[in-house]
Parts: C-alpha cells; sequence; structure tokens
C-alpha cells in the first residue's frame, strides 16, 4: 500500500478510535446549590440541639469534603456571584455592586465567558434555577422581557427573588428572551422541581451542568408551614454580639448605635425564621439525591453546596447584614462530594469563590483558566493547602476597604483596591488565633509593629 494511504488509513483509525472512546465515555453530573445571605456556621454545624441542615450534614458532609474557611472576598450578592459564574475576583470581572449587577456583567461581555459557557460548548446540558444577577430585572432595559443569558439549555430564572408571589423566566436554548409567568408556589420547592425534572428528562447520555440558587435565607425570611416550630428556642448570642466597645474600629462601625432590647427580640426572631427557611432547601437537596440516585447518576456526580453567596452578620459589631470585612461577613462553607472526594473530611484550607468554577472546569476537562485555583488536590488529599491568603475588597456602602487574610492574621484599610499599595485610611490588625470574634484590633498596639509591617507588604504585592 501507498506510504500515503497507509498514513490516510492510520489516521482514520485514530480519529474513529477517539471518536469511540468520546462516544463511550460516561456522562458526567455536576450540581452546584447555592443559599443567598446565609452564614458560615449554620450548614455544618448544629443549631441548638438539631442540625442546621440535617440532609447537608448526612449526605454531603458525612460523604465529602468541608471547607470551613471559604472565603468571599468582596461580600455582597452580586459580585460574589459574577466571581462564581466567572472565576475571577471583582476587581478584575468590574461587578463590585448589586446595583444593575446583572447590566454590568452584560455590558461587560461576562455571559460568552462563564463555567456554563464553558460547559455548553463542551456538549453538556445546563440549567439554572433561581436566583442569577441582582438587577437581572432590568437588564438589559427596564420594561423589556428579560433575556435568557448564553450559555445555557434551560433558563428558569426570578424576575424579582422572593419566597411566595413571584415572577419565574423561563426558556430553552436557543431562545434569547424569556417567558414571564406569575408563580405561587413556594419558590424553593419549584427550583428543586425543576432541578428534579432537567435530570429526570435528560437522555442517559447527556452530561448535565445544574445551578440552583433559591431565595433562601435571604431577609424578610417565609417559611413553609412544616417548619413553623422549628428552632423555637434559638438564640445565638455569641461575644461579639451587640458589642459594647467599638473605639479600635473604624468611624462607620462607631456609628452603629448599641441595639435596643426590642431590637435583639426581633433579631432573634429573624435569625430563626432563616433557618426555617433552609429546611425547604435542605429537602430540596434530599429530593436531587434522590432522582440522582434514581437515574443511576448519584454515583458519578459531583454535588457542591455553597452556603452561602456571602456572609451575613447577626449583631456581630452591632452590625445586621453583610457589606463587612468582618469574619461573619466574608465566610462562607463549601461542601464538596463527589468522585475521588475525602469523605468526612473538614478542610481549614484558605479557599475562595472564584475557586469553585475552576475546579468545575477540571472535573469537565474543558479549558477555563482564570483567576481562582482549582481545589481538586485538597479535595483527594493531594495537597493540604493552595494559598497562604485570601483579599478582602469593597468598593461602595460602609467601604471603600481593602484588606488580606491569612491563617492567623487579618489587615484591614479603608482604602480602594487599587490604592492598596499605599493606602491612607484607618487600618484594622486582628489576631485571629487570640481574637477569633474581632474584638480588639492591635493595630496600634507597639508589640504588633512587626505584624502590621508584614501584613501591609501582604496587600501592596497581594496576587490571585
Amino acid at each position: 500500500m501507498h506510504r500515503s494511504l497507509v498514513a490516510a488509513f492510520t489516521l482514520s483509525v485514530l480519529l474513529l478510535s477517539s471518536a469511540v472512546s468520546l462516544a463511550q465515555s460516561p456522562p458526567q453530573t455536576i450540581v452546584v446549590i447555592m443559599t443567598d445571605d446565609q452564614r458560615y456556621d449554620t450548614v455544618a454545624g448544629m443549631c441548638g440541639a438539631v442540625p442546621c441542615m440535617p440532609t447537608v450534614q448526612a449526605e454531603l458532609v458525612a460523604k465529602g469534603t468541608t471547607f470551613t474557611h471559604g472565603f468571599i472576598p468582596l461580600a455582597s450578592c452580586c459580585p460574589s456571584r459574577a466571581s462564581i459564574l466567572t472565576g475571577w475576583y471583582a476587581h478584575t470581572h468590574g461587578v463590585r455592586g448589586n446595583t444593575h449587577g446583572a447590566e454590568q456583567f452584560f455590558g461587560f461581555g461576562h455571559e460568552a465567558s462563564t463555567i456554563a459557557k464553558a460547559l455548553f460548548d463542551a456538549g453538556w446540558k445546563t440549567l439554572i434555577a433561581g436566583k442569577y444577577l441582582n438587577g437581572y430585572d432590568l437588564d438589559p432595559d427596564p420594561g423589556t422581557v428579560p433575556h435568557i443569558a448564553d450559555g445555557w439549555s434551560r433558563w428558569r430564572v426570578f424576575e424579582y427573588p422572593k419566597y411566595l408571589t413571584w415572577r419565574l423566566v423561563s426558556g430553552e436554548w436557543p431562545m434569547t428572551s424569556g417567558v414571564v409567568t406569575n408563580e405561587t408556589q413556594y419558590s424553593t420547592v419549584r427550583l428543586f422541581n425543576e432541578a428534579a425534572l432537567f435530570i429526570t428528562s435528560a437522555l442517559p447520555t447527556d452530561s448535565l451542568f445544574l445551578y440552583v440558587t433559591p431565595f433562601a435565607p435571604h431577609a424578610s425570611p417565609k417559611w413553609e408551614a412544616q417548619d413553623n416550630a422549628k428552632f423555637a428556642a434559638f438564640a445565638q448570642i455569641g461575644p461579639a454580639f451587640n458589642e459594647a466597645d467599638v473605639s479600635d474600629k473604624p468611624l462607620w462601625v462607631q456609628n452603629e448605635p448599641l441595639w435596643t432590647q426590642v431590637e435583639i427580640d426581633a433579631h432573634i426572631k429573624f435569625q430563626r425564621g432563616q433557618l426555617r427557611t433552609l429546611q425547604s432547601v435542605d429537602r430540596g437537596i434530599a429530593q436531587l439525591l434522590a432522582v440522582l440516585a434514581s437515574t443511576g447518576r448519584l454515583d458519578t456526580a459531583y454535588i457542591v453546596f455553597i452556603g452561602g453567596d456571602n456572609g451575613f452578620h447577626w449583631g456581630e459589631h452591632r452590625l445586621k447584614g453583610k457589606a463587612s470585612p468582618y469574619e461573619e461577613a466574608i465566610r462562607s462553607t463549601f461542601v464538596i462530594r463527589g468522585p475521588g472526594v475525602q469523605q468526612n473530611v473538614a478542610s481549614a484550607a484558605l479557599v475562595v469563590n472564584a475557586d469553585l468554577p475552576v475546579t468545575i472546569a477540571e472535573w469537565a476537562s474543558v479549558p477555563f483558566a482564570r483567576e481562582g485555583r482549582s481545589l481538586q488536590c485538597l479535595l483527594t488529599g493531594g495537597c493540604a493547602s493552595i494559598r497562604d491568603q485570601v483579599l478582602i475588597e469593597f468598593a461602595f456602602g460602609p467601604g471603600p476597604f481593602v484588606g488580606v487574610r491569612t491563617a492567623d492574621w487579618k489587615y484591614i484599610v479603608q482604602d480602594s483596591y487599587e490604592h492598596r499599595a499605599n493606602p491612607s485610611g484607618t487600618e484594622e490588625l486582628y489576631d485571629l488565633v487570640n481574637d477569633a470574634y474581632e474584638m480588639q484590633s492591635q493595630h496600634a498596639n507597639p508589640a504588633y509593629v512587626a505584624v502590621l509591617a508584614e501584613m501591609r507588604a501582604r496587600l501592596a504585592t497581594w496576587a490571585p
């Protein structure tokens, strides 16, 4: 046979073999569930005498790896969600606040570079069910039907997130504009039903990516009737709650008044309400696990629980909400279960939200070079850490502020990320080993001069 024909035949055989190999590769399933404004300490732990989220505890924490030190560098909903979709820090993707966040994300062209788009382009079927980005109801233009972002096979998104009466934007690829419907079913239940249907309606050969983002436990919590009696005696009043002396902190914290007893009582009811809303999320996770098992996908599925898109203050330092550099706002708990993932392991490695899409891309073997780092070696036990510091930043609200946190120290300065090399604002320095609740800043303590200098240098030279 002529040499060129042999070469052509050999190439044809290799291509056919490769195609057969790809066709025979088992389908993959990746499920990401993320809550809204959930505290990091209400995921894997106990809330009073019972687990905060029993299914998460029994089926994800016990059968996976829990990252107890997950961080949201910019603790606000839309910037965090943009990082989880793109793998970039907020100062890079440019969505640095909630107002018109979806419009900015769209305008900056990021919808073409999300992890969903990368998977979709690789042949995956993709679903988003729940909250997309803040301001989506105004994107791209107020008064128009919200569009469907590129990269999603099925789109089931809040026009504006609520618990009870709400509006859903629905569509299937290749639609570019959604159909809006008025909904009355409890939103968390509806969203998990949509996710279950997506799995059961898929072909056995389909690789699936699900991004399920309920509203719970966001402010003004409303819960299902079956949870009315739960957490009736719960009250979390920690050492930093309604902190009496905040003179070591910036003026914006000092200006917060001490809470009255009426405000404290109302807040305790709020805590209980948030926990009650999470029970519907927990049942939804149990529902998806059952569907994955019945469709033969569970043993090969990666399941990621992000609790939540940012943290939330329950009265620490007199604060409620997020938008602060303190632990309650910037921390989140990430739990991951899947093939090769160590089981019943708690990792204190410093990880950030931008790491998650990079990790997903590695599981799926799709290119996705971003600022985040893959968690895979942490999940398999191949390494103990992937970084020794995390960034803290905020552009609006009480800030701007920027800082850096290591395993043992936190440094914050009231200035912008862009000025981190030569900041000029009020400083804070916390010894997290001896002052885990950040009750006393040591920035003015002469005994900490060397540490302060080191942390200033870390911030000035910070890089992803």
